[in-house]
């Protein structure tokens, strides 16, 4: 897969369908950590086991679904940067230099973008982009 390089408009019309997406990985997120963070105790070992078996089935299951997910955002070239709470980024070029235009989720379009290096505390807003 190569990397795939975006305008301000194209990663704005793939946010919107990506969106989906990225709630449907914020959720499976949320409960493999739920999963993760149950602890049960048994006084049987038979049933401790059994116990254990199913938990990690339900975590396999969680787990292949988000990454099929995770596989089906990279398919559209941008990078999650953050599964729990939705953060992507996609490449883009600004004065012949690769940049990140930055989404989150909750956001209703791309607002920020920053430097590979800079991460998401030095998002700058796009409107210093058409300078």
């Amino acid at each position: 897969m190569d990397k795939r390089y975006y305008t301000l408009t194209e990663a704005n019309k793939a946010v919107a369908k990506i969106k989906p997406r990225l709630i449907k990985i914020a959720a499976l997120m949320r409960g493999l950590g739920i999963i993760e963070d149950v602890t049960v105790s048994f006084n049987d070992d038979y049933q401790a086991y059994v116990h254990a078996i199913t938990v990690a089935e339900q975590y396999y299951r969680y787990s292949h679904a988000l990454y099929k997910e995770l596989h089906k955002v990279l398919e559209y070239g941008c990078i999650v940067k953050d599964a729990r709470i939705g953060l992507i980024d996609f490449y883009a070029q600004h004065n012949g230099m690769d940049i990140f235009l930055c989404y989150h989720l909750g956001e209703e379009e791309i607002t920020s973008w920053h430097e590979p290096s800079a991460g998401y505390q030095g998002r700058k807003s796009v409107s210093l982009l058409q300078s």
